[in-house]
């Protein structure tokens, strides 16, 4: 897993002169520096290292990762052990930005999460629905009410901080699922809220897709995926992708990097 996000990072560095631009000029003013893109990158893998752990006592500022800035701080990390869920929520005071960190397959519980293909009615939105393995290892349990409840009060405390959510495989469905419950909950929290996330399967239908699609700019969603990742490209019909592609490598762009 590490050596994949490090890759995926000195990919990008390598190859962000080589972009192919496939959006429209409103959408490519939004996009992300590659800065935030390898840090939440690194967020997402490292997050793995601390399945065991119960709390943020011995998470950041104390972990000492080298691929992670000494100024990072750990606030909440929780691990529902019914659902597999790993979440964690980081402050930098540096870059200014709260992130809520989601992991992703890593256990048998999280194998049946990704499995379960069939399609929920996503609440919150009338006439959508998403896959609902990932829609269930985050409202299930009532993760998302903690995970922002927590959010809230850190905004509270650090009032000029942007807010980003990340996270890879399933825990990148959960990013994007995330970030749309506090547009929807509290659209005046931020006036940006953007998920950077890897290898993300797709989670919803068209009518998620085109609902979302009503938040920009203020929701932003961005998918990195590597190559020709098979993860990002199930499961298929009736699932459709949301927000941008950022694709680095593989057959469809001749080894650069497009986004779309």
């Amino acid at each position: 897993m590490t050596l994949q996000f490090f890759t995926l990072s000195m990919t990008f560095l390598l190859l962000k002169c080589t972009f192919i631009i496939a959006v429209n000029e409103a959408s490519i003013a939004l996009f992300p520096s590659q800065e935030y893109i390898i840090q939440m990158a690194r967020l997402s893998d490292v997050i793995y290292k601390f399945k065991h752990e119960k709390n943020c006592d011995n998470i950041y500022p104390h972990s000492k990762d080298p691929h992670i800035s000494p100024n990072v701080s750990c606030h909440l990390y929780l691990h529902d052990h019914i659902q597999g869920t790993q979440a964690m929520i980081v402050t930098d005071p540096v870059h200014k930005y709260i992130v809520v960190i989601f992991a992703g397959t890593d256990d048998l519980r999280t194998m049946m999460a990704d499995g379960d293909l069939l399609m929920k009615p996503f609440e919150l939105l009338p006439n959508t629905s998403v896959h609902r393995g990932i829609e269930n290892s985050l409202f299930e349990h009532h993760v998302d009410r903690v995970l922002l409840n927590k959010v809230t009060e850190l905004k509270q405390r650090y009032r000029d901080y942007s807010f980003f959510t990340t996270g890879h495989s399933l825990g990148a469905g959960s990013a994007i699922l995330l970030a749309t419950t506090m547009i929807l909950r509290n659209n005046t929290l931020f006036d940006t809220i953007i998920s950077i996330n890897f290898a993300c399967p797709r989670i919803g239908n068209k009518a998620f897709v085109k609902a979302l699609r009503t938040f920009e700019p203020q929701l932003q969603i961005w998918r990195v995926v590597m190559g020709y990742d098979v993860i990002a490209r199930l499961p298929k019909y009736p699932f459709k992708h949301v927000g941008h592609t950022i694709q680095l490598g593989g057959r469809e762009v001749k080894g650069k990097a497009k986004i779309y």
